[in-house]
């Protein structure tokens, strides 16, 4: 989340090349995109637990 709040704070700035600009704003996206996904995991695991499924515990959570 750190380094999508880098990417912001330096598109914000105003201060990039137009090549610099797009190449961070499209890491950004990719990384909002990964991030989104972590949050969609994560709500689903919520909602099993909730539903009272037995889930398994993750290392990687």
């Amino acid at each position: 989340m750190n380094a999508l709040d880098e990417i912001v704070t330096g598109l914000e700035k105003g201060d990039l090349s137009l090549k610099d600009a797009l190449d961070r704003y499209e890491a950004g996206h990719r990384l909002a995109r990964e991030l989104q996904a972590e949050l969609n995991q994560a709500e689903k695991r919520m909602q099993e637990i909730m539903n009272g499924k037995v889930v398994e515990a993750q290392d990687d959570v």
